[in-house]
């Protein structure tokens, strides 16, 4: 698979222990109520899920790019 550039200059999060300890409500809540497009890929770079403000932006429903190569999007 080619690797597509990325949508920014993705750093390891120095906090990556404690995010993992919040509870899942919590990171969801905070996904969906971001202001920015947020976009979440599996190890093959295929779409998994986004957040309401990426979809708006784009103009699609969560249903038509599950599954898609997210390099399509770039």
């Amino acid at each position: 698979m080619r690797p597509c550039p990325p949508f920014f200059d993705a750093q390891p999060m120095p906090n990556a222990c404690r995010l993992a300890e919040l509870p899942t409500s919590l990171l969801l809540r905070a996904l969906e109520q971001s202001q920015e497009g947020i976009l979440v890929t599996d190890e093959n770079n295929l779409i998994v899920s986004a957040n309401q403000t990426f979809l708006s932006k784009l103009g699609y429903e969560l249903s038509e790019i599950q599954g898609r190569d997210a390099c399509a999007f770039s």
